[in-house]
């Protein structure tokens, strides 16, 4: 918990001051601010949240426990909910999302674009307790005969929109996975230089229905950011990231600690919902949940 004074901005709100509120607000960084939202009333939080600009607002929550994520998240209009979603982190959203309550779970899912629906609904379906369930789809892909400035220029575009981009996962036209490569690779080559001659093909991977706990403790054995997820079949379908991968592991930790004392958890981490399918009915517009 941060020392910084928060006694302007508490008078602020209870003075219904918006412009200083805004004004004290925007000084802070978004690790505080989320902070200060915590000590604060619903009915404060939202006030706070909302003063932010859009950037700020998918930086703070970021940062704020779960369930005042899906407070927040509740209270929001559909189309501020939408464009929340739109630019959180890929298996964040579905978390969320899994949570709401049907109608405005339905109303956020059908402002959504096609392609985001699909990507929500597609994470949503794997099983409780495998990779799947915690992957993220939002890394960067390359294609191995595309240049060195050409896949440059492509992860400069899609930067803004991924987790990751200290180097890219090289598929062929099929989606399997061929092997990975480095920014710092691509910037050190030649502009001509095509990403077959550059990338590493001895991958380290994970199946995306390997145990959920087997493949994060890999990937903190490999001291690595990320691990890519593949299918049956090799085809890239996902990726952990450490964050993920540690959170799996501490809730198997706690979950170990509980079966040991003779007790069943009650508590799950507070930033991991049971994901569950959303199975769209197309007839409807709805988007159930399914356990």
């Amino acid at each position: 918990m941060t020392n910084i004074d928060f006694t302007p901005i508490f008078h602020a709100l209870e003075t219904g001051d918006k412009e200083q509120l805004t004004s004290l607000v925007s000084e802070l960084n978004p690790s505080t601010i989320a902070d200060l939202i915590s000590q604060l009333s619903d009915e404060q939080q939202l006030r706070v949240f909302l003063v932010l600009d859009m950037e700020d607002k998918v930086d703070v929550i970021a940062y704020l426990e779960f369930d005042i994520q899906l407070s927040i998240l509740q209270a929001l209009t559909v189309e501020m909910s939408k464009s929340l979603i739109e630019k959180m982190p890929h298996d964040t959203r579905v978390d969320l999302l899994n949570r709401l309550p049907s109608d405005k779970r339905n109303g956020i899912m059908r402002h959504l674009a096609k392609v985001e629906r699909d990507d929500i609904l597609k994470l949503s379906e794997f099983k409780e307790g495998t990779t799947g369930s915690i992957m993220t789809s939002d890394y960067a892909i390359l294609h191995p005969n595309q240049t060195a400035q050409q896949a440059i220029e492509k992860l400069r575009v899609e930067a803004p929109d991924h987790e990751m981009i200290y180097y890219a996962y090289v598929v062929d036209k099929d989606r399997k996975l061929i092997g990975t490569v480095s920014m710092r690779a691509l910037i050190v080559s030649e502009p001509d230089a095509k990403v077959s001659e550059l990338l590493t093909s001895d991958v380290e991977k994970v199946n995306v229905k390997d145990p959920e706990e087997q493949a994060s403790r890999k990937l903190k054995r490999l001291d690595l950011l990320a691990l890519p997820v593949v299918d049956d079949e090799d085809k890239l379908v996902g990726m952990i990231t450490f964050d993920d991968a540690m959170q799996a592991i501490e809730e198997d930790v706690s979950d170990t600690m509980y079966q040991k004392a003779g007790v069943m958890s009650r508590y799950k981490h507070p930033g991991k919902s049971t994901r569950c399918s959303f199975q769209q009915k197309a007839d409807t517009g709805e988007y159930p949940i399914s356990g």
